[in-house]
C-alpha cells in the first residue's frame, strides 16, 4: 500500500484509480487461487514500482543486441500469434502488442505506466485466470488510451545520435512509433532479439 500511497501523493487525480488497485490488493487471498497468479504479480510490482521510481525492468528472456542509450519510456513489443488470427486489443498491425517485459528507463509517474496499473488491476475487472490481461494487454490499451493512434512504419532505417530511426511507409510492416502527443518508444524487435 505505501509505494501506491506515494504515488497518489504525487498524481492525485489518480485518486480513484488507485483506490480500485488497492481494493485489489485486499482480496490478494482471493486472486492466489488464479491459475496465473504468480505472473500477474510480477506485472503489479513492475507498474508499481517504475511508476513510483522510473527507471528500467527487463525479463531475463530479454536479449538485448542493440543500445538503449537515448531512449526514455521505451517498450518492447511482440507479435500476439492469436489462435483464432486476430487479437482485439492489439495495435491492429499484425497483431503487435506491447510487452512490459522490456521496459527502458521510464520516467517517475509516467501516465501510462499508472494507466496500465489501472487497466490490469481494477478488483471489479480483474481475470485471474487471463494471462495476457494485466501486463501485455493493460499496457497496449494504456497506449492506445494515451492518444497514440499513428504508427511509423520500417522504410529505411538510419542513425540520428546512435539512436534507428524509422520512416513511414505500408500498413503492413509496422516497426516503432514515437507519436507527437507522448514520448513513448515501441522498441524494434531487431533491438531485442538476434533473429
Amino acid at each position: 500500500h505505501q509505494k501506491l500511497l506515494e504515488i497518489l501523493l504525487a498524481r492525485p487525480e489518480y485518486s480513484k484509480a488507485i483506490t480500485k488497485i488497492i481494493g485489489w490488493m485486499e482480496q490478494w487471498e482471493k486472486w492466489k487461487m488464479g491459475k496465473f497468479f504468480n505472473s500477474h504479480v510480477t506485472d503489479f510490482l513492475r507498474f508499481v514500482i517504475l511508476a513510483r521510481y522510473g527507471g528500467s525492468w527487463m525479463d531475463f528472456d530479454a536479449i538485448v543486441v542493440q543500445s538503449f542509450d537515448g531512449y526514455r519510456n521505451a517498450v518492447g513489443r511482440d507479435i500476439a500469434r492469436a489462435v483464432d488470427g486476430t487479437c482485439p486489443w492489439c495495435l491492429g498491425v499484425d497483431d503487435v502488442y506491447l510487452a512490459p517485459g522490456v521496459l527502458i528507463n521510464w520516467d517517475q509517474f509516467h501516465p501510462m505506466l499508472l494507466k496500465a496499473l489501472i487497466i490490469g488491476f481494477d478488483a471489479n475487472k480483474y481475470d485471474p485466470n487471463c494471462f495476457n490481461c494485466v501486463g501485455p494487454k493493460a499496457m497496449t490499451i494504456a497506449y492506445k488510451f494515451s492518444g497514440a493512434s499513428v504508427w511509423l512504419f520500417r522504410d529505411t532505417y538510419s542513425k540520428v545520435g546512435g539512436i534507428v530511426a524509422a520512416t513511414r511507409r505500408g500498413e503492413n510492416d509496422a516497426q516503432r512509433s514515437k507519436h507527437s502527443k507522448d514520448n513513448v518508444h515501441v522498441l524494434e524487435s531487431f533491438q531485442l532479439y538476434p533473429v
